[in-house]
């Protein structure tokens, strides 16, 4: 699997999807719609696409998933304070995951931040 989705019980959003390895979020639309559908998943949804453009603007992408259907035109890279708690909520995804983490594209710097309990 190329993603993992986390619900979350935030006003903002119903879900963030964990990019694990280095594909381009494109590349998953049609697998993440199903796995949205069959868990009930509904509402603005944020990828964290760490793992394929590192930590730049462009790792947050919002979009909103309704009735089985990606609209396309919410689809927005957005920038996430360094204190939210959704940078806080992927980070501890990724320190909790070993392999993840250490197959990362994140560089030696980047993982002991993260190792350190830093939020990137």
């Amino acid at each position: 699997m190329d993603y993992k989705i986390f619900r979350l019980n935030n006003i903002d959003y119903s879900a963030v999807i964990v990019i694990t390895k280095c594909v381009p979020p494109t590349s998953i639309l049609n697998l993440l719609r199903r796995d949205l559908n069959n868990n009930n998943i509904d509402g603005k949804i944020i990828i964290d696409a760490l793992m394929y453009f590192g930590n730049n603007d462009d790792r947050f992408i919002e979009f909103t998933y309704k009735n089985d259907t990606l609209i396309k035109e919410s689809f927005n890279y957005i920038k996430i304070d360094k204190n939210n708690m959704l940078r806080v909520y992927a980070s501890n995804i990724l320190k909790s995951d070993n392999e993840l983490f250490d197959n990362s594209i994140l560089n030696s710097f980047q993982k002991k931040l993260i190792a350190e309990g830093c939020i990137i």
